[in-house]
């Protein structure tokens, strides 16, 4: 409480010449609160005061007036007011890989300046995720759980924050916007090893794409298949990388593969590579069963051109039969 003397004084008087005391009997922006609060919530209030003296002359030489009111008390009523503190919220940033959907249980956010004992658990909830108290521009659309990788995007409130009770007591002096990041999804592709033997065609293999791929995206039948990059090299016996064709263009491995397909700029893509393995005299390696009775009609063993003894011979011989 302040005593203001503005007028009257004279005679060279002074406020320390006097010997008074001026005590606050009371101030209803501090009385009755509970819960260990200091002060009630923000607006205007009033206090009582009473002005005392001890010293004689005081009364003597003038007539006190408190609150321009000549009270034989000398009691008088002031303004007591709260002020609002300030408050700042910050939204904590979030990231997802692409292709999965953010965790709208993880959107947070912390208050700096909390006083008069409120608590953190006061004013949080209120704009939870479930009620699309969130804005995340990263969020996909369209049936896509993300939009692309990047973290260009933002994480801000859908609702007034004022909305809660107990922030009338505040000045919220900054609303930070939270930072939303998609990282690039990780993603394996292989071409199968290939062995032939000269002369044979070559069944190149490798993974599925789209089985890998997320977020909707896929390419087109016939827009990739697995070989090697000139199909020339298969007359001569040796070993050729095998790599992938994306819409005409060979790869042998995943560099600036993003640049074939606008939805690869969102994989970071480990390609592996195949090997063709091209033998002049590479047999089988589960070679077919034999017909048994085939050799009758090769040259070796036995020479085609026969009489009639020798192929009797050589059929009862076969057979178990006794020789005639």
């Amino acid at each position: 409480m302040l005593l203001i003397i503005s007028q009257g004084i004279v005679n060279n008087d002074t406020y320390d010449r006097y010997d008074f005391t001026v005590t606050v009997a009371k101030d209803n922006a501090l009385t009755g609160n509970t819960s260990g609060k200091v002060t009630q919530d923000v607006g205007t209030y009033n206090y009582t005061g009473k002005v005392t003296g001890s010293d004689y002359t005081l009364n003597q030489n003038y007539k006190i007036v408190v609150n321009n009111s000549a009270s034989g008390s000398n009691v008088g009523t002031g303004k007591s007011i709260i002020n609002k503190a300030e408050l700042s919220i910050i939204i904590d940033n979030v990231s997802t890989t692409y292709g999965t959907a953010f965790d709208e249980t993880k959107y947070s956010y912390n208050l700096g300046g909390l006083v008069n004992d409120d608590q953190f658990d006061d004013v949080s909830g209120y704009n939870d995720a479930a009620a699309g108290g969130y804005n995340n521009n990263a969020a996909g659309s369209d049936g896509k759980a993300t939009q692309n990788a990047g973290d260009s995007y933002s994480l801000s409130f859908n609702n007034d924050i004022t909305n809660k009770d107990i922030l009338k007591n505040y000045n919220i002096t900054t609303v930070d916007t939270g930072k939303s990041t998609i990282t690039k999804k990780q993603v394996t592709i292989s071409a199968d090893n290939v062995q032939i033997n000269l002369g044979q065609k070559p069944n190149y293999t490798g993974t599925d794409i789209n089985g890998v791929l997320v977020n909707g995206d896929s390419l087109a039948s016939g827009t990739y298949s697995y070989g090697i990059q000139d199909s020339s090299n298969i007359n001569v016996d040796g070993q050729y990388p095998i790599g992938i064709y994306l819409n005409g263009t060979y790869y042998e491995l995943g560099d600036n593969w993003e640049n074939s397909v606008s939805f690869f700029k969102n994989y970071d893509i480990t390609f592996t590579p195949g090997t063709l393995t091209v033998s002049a005299n590479l047999l089988p390696a589960n070679p077919p069963d034999r017909n048994p009775w085939d050799y009758l009609y090769k040259d070796n063993p036995f020479d085609r051109i026969r009489n009639f003894r020798e192929r009797k011979a050589e059929i009862n011989f076969v057979d178990g039969g006794m020789e005639i």
